[in-house]
């Protein structure tokens, strides 16, 4: 999604033309063009019958969908993990009102701290609580 935004904000401003792409460009890119682009179309890109049904759900109820006057561009330009309310992969809910299902979110982020930790010893580095590390530099 924020590789669409990029390009279609990268190509307006090279070509010095706010409408060169717009909102319904970039999310065509992040949909259906990007599915035939990865050889996926007839699975991805679009809801239909016998495709993969994977939507994703934001919720207007957020300060960066506000106004909600033109909800392609809000949704283009504005939406952020934060308001991401469902997400369905293949037909099944993985995210509903923002959490994800089936995953327990504490027990998660230790193990991703663990891991961190464990390949920062790999590494030979330590890092000190809340101190930034800086080669060469006295904190």
């Amino acid at each position: 999604w924020r590789q669409a935004n990029l390009a279609v904000l990268s190509a307006r401003d090279s070509h010095g033309d706010r409408t060169y792409l717009i909102a319904e460009d970039g999310l065509q890119m992040a949909t259906s063009a990007g599915a035939r682009a990865a050889g996926m179309a007839d699975r991805i890109g679009s809801i239909e019958v016998g495709k993969r049904a994977d939507i994703v759900i934001h919720t207007l109820n957020r300060p960066e969908m506000i106004p909600t006057t033109n909800m392609i561009r809000n949704l283009f330009y504005s939406s952020r993990s934060k308001s991401v309310h469902t997400v369905i992969v293949d037909g099944k809910v993985v995210m509903d009102e923002g959490r994800l299902m089936g995953l327990d979110e504490a027990e998660a982020l230790a193990e991703i701290n663990k891991a961190a930790m464990a390949m920062l010893a790999r590494m030979g580095k330590t890092i000190e609580p809340n101190q930034v590390a800086r080669p060469g530099r006295q904190v």
